[in-house]
């Protein structure tokens, strides 16, 4: 088991951070002072709040207390985000209030009123835990009022309170806009940006955008033309064989329908509008002097969309290697991101590939890297990953977008590996692997694994973290790779001991707000408990993939423990990848996960399963691998494995069964001999 908790070190970022350094250890005394008496501050302010009893209540004290220990508690290097604001509007703690009266028993719990009533909660955790959030308008092109502005509004029990919460909801918007305002006039302009992103998707959660500021007007929708007549130059498509569309920062350039051309096209402009917001350095210009933010492009990113795979592999697969698995690719030397369109399946790919394109088509940042020879390469790869991960949900006329978290799809596979392989590539090996290097690698998905893990723990750890690691891929990209710029995690023993702290506490020390894409978690090993669990969002306990082994979870996650029958929990799991692989999980959970329809692998491996469990599973007829290595069961057992007949896979070793009986087993069922494992 993977065991450590570290201090997080100081990060030193270059020669100028030095000054930094002596300023903080200058200050550390002072600042053990105050937190020791942090303790009598924080009883003294809320004495004062009680006394006062200030309107907003209840929900105010919660807000107050939840950022003081937030505070209190960053000092980890795993609580505080990059994107933190330098103050919060204080009318958000109003909106709170006034979402706080809302008794959401009163809406079905499937219905959009209770969807949207989640969203609101999750849009107005401006600054959360270990992932960063954005807020942005949706597309201009429909302004009649949607569904979701309707189901907000009826979530109120009158008109009247519905427009006292618009009016709060134009409160925080105002706040955000003096705050960017502020930051504006300190020459803070990154921060101003993300201000005025913030404040324009709140103005549009409830009302119709009418926000002049010019970056959101990029969002206003694709422009089609019909068939172009001429050839293209960077796609080489004859005259006549394409149309184009283009938007503020886009030409896409289509032999696709006009449906799929216009959901690339606002992925695209989506995609760019959070990648400046994360990466202002790569595209504001430097000594910048005005808040105009105006794009600074001299011309716009192309993208090409085939009309389907086949089109796609048939025209580049002369070309590019490997493109037969692909579902997009991006050329530098064309400056062309190509791709085809499957739905939201394909939208990862998109924004991996638009990713790249973005830093490598930079206007303002000068790009020398030799991707082929320079090293620092798996960290060009490991940056497109981590920002696979961003996340769209409606609320009102806005997108919420969470990008990063421990729980981002692309993580998963770093986690496991990780935590239960004990995984790792030697740092010195790893960072300097180029990109021919990496292309040579027979296991190049690992190396994958464990860049998108790294980048996550770098870009969601604490702001040092995360500015260290920008200044580092700066470096990269700049074609001088300097990976001292890590600081003291460029130290192998360092980094390995902060980054399995991280991965063994950020799924606890956060909360997991619901994205439909992110419907797999990794836990192995990790604090945490069947009661953290069940608080999850409902629609996750339908989930692709949940691993549970070696942590304290019990039978209290699948059974209600108080009724004598031992009915499942409503609503019940629906797994279809679980491990429960030395936890706590007893034979009564197994009828619960027996009744999963999706189940297609399960692990109960060294849980207190014996042959009344594995009779429950009888009825089951959708598991194909099956985990039973080191559980109490016998030779009784085996009929009613015999007859599960969706079973590939089936791994006994460690049990109680006999040699004999697991022989006579197979001569019964010969074909899962190849990929099982016996007694």
């Amino acid at each position: 088991m993977i065991k450590g908790e570290v201090r997080q070190p100081f990060v030193s970022l270059n020669n100028v951070r030095l000054a930094e350094q002596a300023l903080y250890q200058s200050l550390g005394a002072l600042i053990v002072n105050v937190m020791a008496l942090m303790p009598m501050l924080i009883a003294a302010s809320l004495s004062i709040l009680l006394s006062l009893r200030l309107a907003l209540g209840k929900i105010f004290l919660l807000v107050f207390l939840a950022n003081t220990v937030s505070t209190v508690h960053s000092q980890d290097g795993t609580a505080s985000s990059q994107n933190a604001p330098v103050a919060e509007p204080e009318a958000l703690a109003v909106a709170l209030q006034q979402l706080s009266a809302i008794d959401p028993t009163a809406f079905a719990s499937s219905g959009m009123e209770q969807e949207q009533l989640d969203a609101l909660a999750v849009a107005l955790e401006l600054t959360p835990k270990g992932r960063h959030r954005f807020l942005i308008p949706r597309s201009f092109q429909n302004q009649k009022p949607s569904l979701e502005r309707i189901a907000i509004s009826k979530l109120f029990p009158s008109p009247d309170a519905a427009k006292e919460f618009q009016k709060t909801l134009v409160q925080i918007a105002e706040q955000n806009e003096q705050l960017a305002a502020n930051a504006e006039l300190q020459k803070n302009f990154p921060e101003a940006y993300r201000k005025r992103w913030q404040a324009a998707g709140i103005r549009s959660i409830l009302s119709a955008n009418t926000v002049s500021w010019s970056p959101v007007q990029a969002l206003v929708g694709a422009k089609p033309t019909p068939r172009v007549l001429t050839n293209h130059a960077k796609t080489l498509w004859p005259a006549g064989s394409y149309s184009m569309s283009t938007t503020t920062h886009f030409e896409i350039v289509s032999q696709a329908g006009l449906k799929p051309t216009e959901e690339l096209a606002e992925l695209c402009e989506q995609s760019f509008a959070v990648w400046k917001q994360m990466f202002p350095e790569f595209w504001m210009p430097s000594g910048k002097s005005d808040s105009s933010y105006a794009s600074e492009r001299n011309e716009r990113f192309t993208v090409a969309l085939f009309r389907d795979k086949a089109a796609y592999i048939k025209a580049l697969k002369s070309q590019y290697r490997n493109i037969a698995i692909s579902t997009g690719f991006y050329d530098p030397n064309r400056k062309l991101a190509m791709f085809y369109w499957d739905g939201p399946k394909t939208a990862s790919t998109v924004v991996h590939e638009l990713v790249h394109q973005f830093f490598y088509e930079s206007e303002t940042f000068p790009i020398k890297m030799n991707s082929d020879e320079d090293s620092g390469f798996l960290f060009v790869e490991g940056i497109a990953l981590y920002m696979e991960s961003m996340s769209l949900r409606r609320c009102g006329g806005a997108w919420v977008v969470d990008v990063g978290g421990w729980d981002s799809p692309r993580f998963q596979s770093g986690r496991y590996r990780r935590l239960r392989e004990n995984f790792w590539i030697p740092w010195e090996e790893f960072y300097a692997c180029s990109g021919t290097d990496l292309r040579n690698k027979p296991d190049i998905a690992q190396w994958y694994s464990q860049a998108a893990g790294l980048t996550h723990l770098w870009m969601d750890g604490t702001k040092e973290m995360n500015r260290s690691f920008q200044v580092y891929l700066a470096s990269i990209y700049r074609g001088q790779s300097d990976v001292s710029l890590l600081g003291k995690l460029a130290d192998e023993v360092d980094l390995r001991k902060v980054y399995d702290t991280y991965l063994l506490r950020s799924a606890s020390d956060s909360s997991r707000p619901y994205f439909a894409t992110r419907n797999e978690a990794v836990l192995s090993q990790c604090k945490i408990t069947s009661e953290q669990l069940l608080a999850w969002p409902i629609p996750f306990r339908n989930s692709k993939w949940l691993e549970l082994s070696f942590t304290s979870v019990g039978d209290e996650l699948f059974v209600d423990l108080t009724d004598s029958n031992q009915t499942a929990i409503e609503p019940p799991w629906n797994v279809t990848r679980l491990s429960l692989e030395s936890s706590q999980v007893s034979d009564r959970s197994m009828k619960a996960i027996a009744n999963m329809s999706t189940l297609e692998e399960l692990d109960v491996s060294g849980c207190a399963i014996t042959d009344a469990g594995v009779a429950a599973l009888a009825e089951n007829k959708t598991v194909r691998t099956l985990w039973l290595n080191d559980c109490p069961i016998t030779d009784a057992s085996l009929p009613t494995l015999q007859s599960m007949k969706g079973l590939t896979a089936l791994h006994v070793s460690g049990s109680k069964i006999s040699l004999q009986a697991w022989e006579r087993f197979l001569t019964v069922r010969p074909g899962l001999k190849s990929k099982s494992s016996g007694p």
